[in-house]
């Protein structure tokens, strides 16, 4: 995605978020809106599709989501549908929960070991980063035999790799 598609989105998720609707409504709408949307090839091409105009597009949207979703993120849907920005709801969705988390003090952290940790090693490292960090820690746990041993930890952009793979290959450039 281009810049200015992600400030369009940005933009959007900024009004989203701006209509004072509890969050678990905005994210349970967005998410039943864009698997609607993401299941359907048909439905992807119908809404990308220039030539058809915007009030069948509309009708369509009405149709489809109308009922299903509460009145204020169908209206906001709709805008979506008429200034042709359907295309980028996903990217939206993704602005809305990464506000959400920040407002909530939210980190995901992507942790990777060698092996399964047992769920008492996974609560100790939780803890570890939660108190680090002062935040609530959302981890994605992955397991890489390769690197033999240790931790790499990802957090945003900042990668800690503490894993011995790391340190042999560190310690072969220094011999060199």
């Amino acid at each position: 995605m281009n810049l200015n598609s992600l400030n369009i989105a940005n933009n959007f998720a900024k009004a989203l978020s701006d209509l004072n609707l509890e969050e678990k409504i905005i994210l349970e709408n967005l998410d039943q809106i864009s698997k609607t949307i993401n299941s359907s090839k048909d439905l992807q091409d119908f809404y990308a599709n220039p030539t058809i105009e915007s009030n069948i597009k509309l009708k369509v949207t009405e149709d489809i989501f109308k009922s299903k979703i509460n009145d204020n993120v169908y209206e906001f849907l709709t805008v979506l549908v008429e200034k042709n920005k359907v295309n980028i709801l996903n990217s939206i969705y993704e602005q809305v929960v990464s506000k959400l988390d920040k407002k909530n003090n939210i980190q995901y952290v992507q942790i990777t070991s060698a092996t399964d940790l047992n769920d008492e090693y996974k609560s100790k490292i939780i803890y570890a980063l939660k108190t680090k960090l002062n935040k609530e820690i959302k981890p994605k746990w992955f397991v890489d035999t390769s690197i033999i041993a240790g931790l790499i930890v990802k957090i945003d952009d900042t990668v800690i790799d503490t894993s011995l793979k790391n340190k042999l290959e560190n310690l072969s450039k220094n011999i060199r």
